[in-house]
């Protein structure tokens, strides 16, 4: 297979590596930096950038919703992650998938069982509305992904400060497929759920009964 890089003009080395120089060679082959312990593309770093990181969301806006999950690029088991909000490192945040509650710039550091790292580009997370109008207003309940085919999220920004509330799932027969007793605090309620055998593809109404209220959303489910 060959070597993927860039053919330059210098006269600072023989193509192999950045410590053999070779002035008697004017054209040469800088390959792309891999995970070696060595400056493969002659940048003056060693090993930067080796492991593609990036951040995917449903959305970006929280207005509306308690918070929003935020996917790093997958790799094997013995890769590591680190969440950073506005380059500060977040405490606790060290798995692929973190819920950003707060607005701000994230990114996630995922380094390799060899050592090698690699930085992703800043994710925006805002808020298009005021906190003091959610309070206010009635319930907002939102399920993403929708069309959901592995997994989907529940979020409610409540009327009711506290308290307990029931998830089911129903299917569009009217059985009860799923029921769980969650809570509601400080007007907030998020889970998350895998898509199961217990849910085939097609529609189903996901119903939040809190106290005397009751929402309700429909959700398409695509294996």
């Amino acid at each position: 297979m060959p070597l993927s890089g860039n053919w330059i003009t210098e006269d600072i080395s023989d193509g192999m590596d950045c410590n053999d120089a070779d002035p008697e060679i004017p054209r040469f082959f800088i390959p792309d930096e891999i995970c070696n312990g060595m400056d493969d593309d002659c940048d003056g770093l060693a090993d930067e950038e080796t492991v593609p990181a990036g951040i995917t969301a449903n959305v970006f806006n929280l207005c509306g919703r308690p918070s929003i999950k935020l996917t790093a690029t997958s790799y094997p088991a013995g890769y590591t992650y680190l969440w950073y909000k506005n380059n500060a490192l977040i405490s606790g945040a060290y798995a692929q998938t973190y819920k950003a509650k707060k607005t701000g710039d994230y990114t996630v550091k995922i380094t390799s069982p060899a050592g090698c790292s690699g930085l992703s580009d800043a994710v925006t997370i805002y808020r298009s509305c005021r906190e003091e109008e959610l309070v206010a207003q009635e319930s907002i309940l939102s399920v993403y992904p929708n069309p959901a085919t592995d997994y989907f999220t529940v979020d409610l920004i409540s009327s009711n400060e506290n308290g307990e509330a029931v998830i089911e799932i129903y299917d569009l027969t009217g059985k009860l497929v799923i029921s769980k007793i969650t809570q509601i605090f400080d007007h907030q309620l998020t889970e998350e759920f895998s898509v199961d055998d217990k849910l085939s593809s097609s529609v189903y109404i996901i119903r939040i009964i809190s106290g005397e209220e009751i929402i309700e959303q429909r959700l398409l489910i695509n294996k």
